[in-house]
């Protein structure tokens, strides 16, 4: 009694079962390319990553700078109206506002509307300042 084996249904079956040796090389063949998609999806989202905590790290610089130099704009205007004579903190007050703008205009660009605002509200404050 012989063994029968059932013919293949398709010309692709016949030919992988023809030749059953080349059946693992497609096998290897498929496995790489799946590997090589988790490498390129990996270094593509490891990219991405960088690159987000890059711009929340200068989002959070840029808003600290804001907040400083509203803190310094806050305290100057309470200077000038006190009326104080001595004005040596508002001018440490300057002095940190002009430097601490000085590297937010370095690091980011901001609309002009801002920086009218701001160099407005100075400029008021120091008038005020100097007629006193």
């Amino acid at each position: 009694m012989g063994v029968t084996q059932n013919p293949p249904k398709n010309r692709k079956e016949h030919r992988l079962l023809r030749k059953p040796e080349r059946l693992w090389a497609h096998y290897c063949f498929a496995l790489v390319i799946v590997l090589c998609l988790i490498v390129a999806s990996y270094i593509q989202n490891r990219g991405m990553v960088e690159r987000g905590l890059l711009a929340a790290e200068a989002i959070q610089s840029s808003n600290e700078q804001v907040l400083i130099i509203q803190n310094i704009v806050t305290i100057s205007d309470e200077v000038v109206r006190a009326g104080a004579t001595d004005l040596t903190n508002f001018d440490n007050a300057v002095l940190g506002f002009e430097t601490i703008y000085a590297q937010m205009l370095a690091t980011q660009r901001r609309s002009q509307l801002f920086d009218d605002d701001i160099f407005s509200r100075t400029s008021r404050c120091i008038r005020k300042s100097r007629h006193s």
